[in-house]
């Protein structure tokens, strides 16, 4: 499975509209690599709220 940062831009997006929504919030399958991107992006998309 390949993603690129945009893909993993749009998933944590889709994360935290979740956790804002209160509804469930769905990790979805990455590579390892990829992880540190997907938090760090979902943490800046939390303190913008």
């Amino acid at each position: 499975m390949k993603q690129n940062h945009q893909d993993i831009d749009q998933q944590a997006s889709a994360f935290v509209d979740a956790l804002r929504a209160q509804r469930q919030a769905h990790m979805p399958i990455m590579r390892f690599h990829q992880w540190p991107h997907f938090i760090s992006t979902v943490k800046s998309l939390m303190a913008k709220s």
